[in-house]
């Protein structure tokens, strides 16, 4: 096929070019030659016959170039459309989640504040009720050191009282009376340490 465009075009060709060398030898003999519509005579059909066999032999090729860039621009509108139509869904997409983030923000707010305000109520509750311990615990501290400190003074003080009561019995050391002191210093000594 391609071969017979090539032959039909190398034969009308210089069949086409005859008119335009004729015209351009035929002006060396005349004098000065005024262009007019009648000179076009031998220039107009070769000229259409030119074209004639160009659009013969194009048109095809032509067509399916037309037809095939067509298709393509088809194709590209359509994944155009198809990509216009996804961004979109992804632009509605993200408007919905920007219009979530705020009552999101707002929520987590709420949230943040209301978990403070009850941790902050758990410690001042558990600082108190440290502190209520630690103050039983100093006073339990305080009245056992009381106790502890009673006992040495009244274990103290028995044994001077001892010691007084031995030196005066010893002083007034008869039998039948000392017997009598031991046995009162004794039940002093008793009913002290009882106490």
């Amino acid at each position: 096929m391609k071969r017979r465009h090539l032959v039909v075009l190398s034969t009308v060709t210089p069949l086409l070019l005859l008119p335009l060398f004729a015209y351009a030898a035929g002006g060396e003999g005349h004098e000065h030659h005024v262009s007019s519509i009648a000179d076009l005579r031998f220039s107009l059909p070769p000229f259409v016959v030119f074209f004639g066999g160009l659009y013969l032999l194009l048109r095809k090729p032509f067509r399916s170039f037309w037809e095939k860039r067509s298709e393509e621009i088809r194709e590209q509108i359509f994944a155009g459309e198809k990509k216009l139509e996804l961004a979109q869904s992804k632009l509605d997409e993200v408007n919905r989640r920007k219009s979530g983030v705020d009552a999101e923000i707002a929520q987590l707010r709420s949230v943040i504040q209301r978990e403070t305000s009850q941790e902050a109520e758990t410690l001042i509750a558990q600082a108190r009720e440290r502190s209520a311990r630690i103050r039983e615990q100093a006073s339990m501290s305080l009245s056992a050191e009381k106790q502890s400190q009673e006992a040495l003074v009244r274990k103290e003080l028995a044994e001077k009282v001892i010691e007084q009561a031995k030196s005066q019995l010893i002083a007034q050391t008869d039998e039948g009376a000392d017997a009598r002191y031991r046995n009162a210093a004794f039940s002093q000594i008793g009913s002290v340490l009882r106490r």
